[in-house]
């Protein structure tokens, strides 16, 4: 009986220091490099999910920060100074399942060389223009609900204000805060296929009107804030366009019509004459020629598809591949 018992407290011990490990790999700081006028992006080129830039011609390609779990989410303050992470744990079983554990966001103060959990639960973060505040979303799987939060800034993260937004008031495709608008009185985030305006100083909701029913699959505010990029998917010809819309009638000009499917991101350049977007360049087939097909849920370094970042010169009209990798680069945003 001893040696069970002695058994039990071992394999109790080996649990708690790898629990203890991984905490400790969550929170302490690692190096950030952070350059202006370069373009961010997630990749799956190493053996995790991490966070790399290049410039807007492709070249010089960094890797921004050596990270301990994959980074699922993240945004860079408009300063360079912070940067918010979402990480998260993946782990696969022999059938092709896998069990996706959030880690937490967090908060990375460069300047300092410091690191803060904002919440065990965070997702999704997007700092708002002045840099003193972000709106991230907290999911908790057990209640079925995502809730929407501003976080304003100082120096012990402790003025949260939550939103009213609710994930089973509006299913699987509610996501907080795609795009603050550049004088922070708003911001647009994603809901049953629609994309609603949360103005903050009122604390009220405006659904976006659209001239037509389309499936929204982007959506970024232009710097000067009057209008907004997005990238729209119609359900009936599966062909997705890149438009601009008057946030007031919900009029479309049409700018461009992609030839590949978009992975859901879209952000405008700082001085207006750029688009990033990310899109699916190649689906893998399956022996008999068959696309295959993944969750919805399907994290994007689990997938075997090739994912690249491109840039979209308003002006010309022109689009460049500018990752032009064999691996899922995704989630491209400017560093002002």
């Amino acid at each position: 009986m001893k040696k069970r018992y002695i058994g039990i407290l071992v394999a109790a011990l080996i649990l708690s220091i790898i629990f203890v490990t991984n905490y400790i790999n969550s929170i302490s700081y690692s190096e950030v490099t952070i350059e202006s006028d370069h373009i961010a992006y997630l990749s799956n080129r190493g053996d995790k999910l991490e966070l790399y830039m290049t410039d807007k011609e492709g070249k010089h390609e960094t890797k921004m920060i050596e990270a301990n779990n994959d980074i699922f989410h993240y945004s860079i303050s408009p300063d360079n100074s912070k940067l918010l992470l979402a990480k998260n744990e993946v782990n696969v079983d022999q059938f092709g399942g896998y069990d996706s554990k959030r880690l937490g966001l967090y908060l990375y103060d460069v300047e300092e060389k410091s690191v803060s959990l904002v919440d065990e639960d965070g997702e999704f973060p997007l700092w708002a223009p002045d840099g003193d505040k972000f709106a991230f979303s907290v999911r908790t799987i057990r209640e079925g609900e995502r809730h929407l939060y501003i976080a304003i800034l100082d120096s012990k993260l402790d003025n949260i204000k939550k939103l009213k937004q609710q994930y089973k008031k509006h299913g699987i495709g509610a996501i907080p805060a795609e795009s603050w608008h550049p004088n922070e009185s708003e911001f647009i985030y994603f809901a049953d296929g629609g994309a609603y305006r949360y103005l903050v100083n009122e604390d009220k909701i405006k659904k976006l009107p659209l001239e037509k029913e389309v499936k929204l699959r982007a959506i970024d505010w232009s710097p000067k804030g009057d209008k907004l990029a997005a990238i729209i998917h119609y359900e009936e010809t599966g062909k997705e366009e890149l438009v601009f819309i008057d946030p007031e009638n919900g009029s479309f000009s049409h700018q461009y019509v992609l030839d590949k499917p978009s992975f859901g991101t879209l952000n405008w350049s700082p001085d207006g004459k750029y688009l990033l977007f990310d899109l699916t360049v190649q689906i893998q087939k399956d022996r008999f020629g068959r696309s295959r097909t993944y969750p919805k849920t399907w994290p994007a370094e689990l997938s075997e598809d090739n994912i690249d970042v491109f840039i979209y010169d308003i002006e010309n009209r022109e689009v460049k591949n500018i990752t032009n990798s064999d691996h899922a680069d995704f989630r491209p945003y400017w560093i002002p």
